[in-house]
């Protein structure tokens, strides 16, 4: 059986990405929204798994060095990345959502993941 392909959602920051995930979300339940892993703190009201997985550094290197992001960057000082093993327990479920700036989704293309994207 074929996978879904994971939807890749990128664009410039502030323009509107979380407002059409939101939107397609709402419309089909049955997609999956991969978390991004971070080095930045949380913010009150977010949620550990929900919103990002938070991390530190040294966390995020070793995940780095061991293959386990699909994509990362360094965005305002502090890092970003999309957790392979996310996105494939996402997938078991359904159709995934990934939500990255432009330099996230060039770097997707790289790991062979059938996709579509929307900018």
């Amino acid at each position: 059986m074929a996978q879904d392909p994971v939807f890749v959602i990128s664009g410039p920051s502030g323009v509107g990405k979380g407002t059409v995930i939101a939107a397609l979300r709402h419309s089909n339940p049955l997609l999956q929204l991969a978390v991004s892993a971070t080095t930045r703190a949380a913010r009150s009201g977010e949620i550990e798994g929900q919103h990002y997985y938070f991390m530190s550094e040294q966390a995020f290197t070793r995940l780095i060095e061991t293959g386990q992001f699909l994509e990362w960057a360094e965005v305002h000082g502090h890092r970003y990345g999309t957790l392979r093993q996310d996105v494939e327990q996402r997938q078991a479920l359904g159709p995934v959502l990934v939500e990255v700036d432009v330099q996230g989704a060039s770097a997707l293309r790289a790991p062979g993941i059938p996709q579509r994207s929307i900018f």
